[in-house]
């Protein structure tokens, strides 16, 4: 697991570069954390989406922040491993949450939930077909597709950005912001903290999943 390699850690090391979520669970990511308090050495985290400074900008210029976003998500794979990676995004975009609301909870692949920012709410739904994962923020025109082949950005009724980068070149994009780092340069980074947050997330919905059962039995039992 990263805890037991990281537990062996060359102290003589710049940075080091961990796959994301960084930890199966919230203990294991605060026990990473506490190995590297007070060291100079550097965490990226491999939430790559939050390295790409073309669609950081481009969507941070595009969202107005006076304006209410009802954004859908739909990932593949386990809500862990595929729908952190928007997690992260949209925490990045639309900094606290406010509130969490869980629908269906019937395996770590199959959640669906929404969850409340200042000006935004973001639902997350399982998406059957393998590797392939979007994100539609309504109302803005604005669409964002991933599939085991490419990402690409579609921008609905206009020509204005047309993005579109390769999976290959996502961890470039991520080596590129290391290689700034180390050289003083402007870099994107996904750090320890914000991977925690990402387990504080997972870790209230998995307990809400559970306190849903717990009501449910009590009505059974009325």
């Amino acid at each position: 697991s990263d805890l037991k390699i990281l537990k062996n850690k060359n102290i003589f090391l710049k940075v080091i570069i961990i796959e994301k979520p960084m930890g199966s669970n919230l203990k294991e990511a605060l026990k990473i954390k506490k190995i590297f308090f007070r060291s100079n050495i550097k965490i990226f985290i491999n939430y790559i989406r939050n390295y790409d400074s073309k669609l950081v900008n481009f969507l941070k210029k595009n969202i107005n922040k006076k304006k209410f976003y009802d954004i859908k998500v739909f990932y593949s794979g386990n809500f862990l491993n595929n729908a952190s990676h928007f997690i992260s995004l949209f925490n990045l975009l639309f900094s606290k949450i406010k509130k969490i609301k869980v629908t269906t909870i019937s395996s770590y692949k199959n959640i669906k939930c929404k969850v409340f920012y200042k000006n935004s709410i973001i639902e997350y739904s399982h998406f059957k077909m393998n590797n392939k994962h979007c994100f539609t923020l309504l109302g803005s025109n604005i669409s964002i597709f991933y599939d085991n082949m490419r990402s690409f950005l579609r921008v609905a009724k206009s020509s204005v950005y047309n993005y579109q980068i390769e999976s290959q070149q996502g961890q470039k994009i991520l080596y590129k912001n290391v290689v700034n780092y180390l050289n003083k340069k402007k870099y994107f980074s996904s750090s320890v903290s914000d991977a925690i947050d990402v387990h504080k997330l997972i870790k209230k919905i998995i307990s809400l999943k559970y306190m849903i059962i717990f009501l449910k039995i009590i009505r059974l039992m009325e």
